[in-house]
């Protein structure tokens, strides 16, 4: 059963006559933001990561994770947040792409 508060999403789960409640964060609010950045970026960039080597892409992340201490608003730590996931979701399409190549091998 999944039921939604003002605050988060919440599932609870029935496994072996044991009940468990868990809060999840707004990933559907996430990934709007997420797709909503990209969309705006991609005039700038285009699909230039997809030409980024893993080191690169794990560089970007190092440099957004160092610049997102040294932000101050809450909306910038977010903004911040939103950039960092949309790098890890291109590194995790990368390794998705070389688990699937090096399975058919």
């Amino acid at each position: 059963m999944i039921r939604a508060t003002s605050e988060r999403c919440l599932i609870t789960a029935v496994c072996d006559g044991m009940t468990l409640n868990m809060a999840i964060p707004d990933l559907q609010r996430l990934t709007e933001l997420q797709l909503k950045e990209l969309r705006d970026k991609f005039a700038y960039y285009g699909d230039s990561w997809l030409d980024m080597t893993f080191e690169q892409l794990k560089q970007r992340i190092a440099n957004e994770e160092k610049e997102l201490n040294s932000v101050v608003t809450p909306i910038e730590k977010a903004r911040k947040v939103v950039n960092i996931c949309n790098l890890y979701a291109m590194l995790f399409d990368k390794y998705q792409q070389q688990a699937g190549e090096v399975g058919k091998k």
